[in-house]
């Protein structure tokens, strides 16, 4: 921990987080806002490639944090960045696997009264993270990465 220098407090940068989560949440402020124009112009594949960036060593940090964290960040709802299941699973991806965390990313469709409709979760330990309902029986997964 540090302190201020001044009073001799700790400093606890944002809703009591540590600086490392405070650089964390601003990286994947970062991306909620680049990841409308890189879904544009990359493929998906091509995409998770590009967040897939694999920490060394044991895992760090409680993944159920980082979930808190993710979805504080989402919970602004600021402009034209709304909210997905989509973003969610691309940030905790991201997130988790920088940390060492060994997650999979799928993406899948289900047909609900003649309509398409997406979704996309992450499992760790081969389970749904996050998710207030296993995904797996509803939908038809039509791209993993991360296996």
């Amino acid at each position: 921990m540090t302190t201020d220098g001044r009073h001799g407090r700790s400093w606890r940068p944002i809703f009591g987080m540590s600086v490392g989560e405070t650089l964390s949440v601003l990286r994947m402020a970062a991306l909620v806002v680049a990841l409308p124009v890189l879904g544009k112009v990359l493929s998906l594949p091509r995409l998770v490639r590009l967040l897939d960036s694999r920490g060394r060593g044991a895992p760090r940090r409680d993944p159920e944090r980082r979930l808190w964290l993710v979805r504080r960040l989402l919970a602004r709802n600021a402009g034209p960045f709304r909210p997905k299941c989509y973003t969610q699973s691309l940030l905790l991806f991201h997130d988790l696997r920088r940390l060492g965390h060994d997650v999979v990313i799928r993406f899948a469709i289900s047909e609900n009264e003649g309509e398409l409709e997406g979704h996309s979760w992450v499992e760790l330990g081969g389970e749904p993270f996050g998710e207030p309902r296993d995904p797996r029986p509803l939908f038809k997964v039509v791209f993993t990465y991360g296996e």
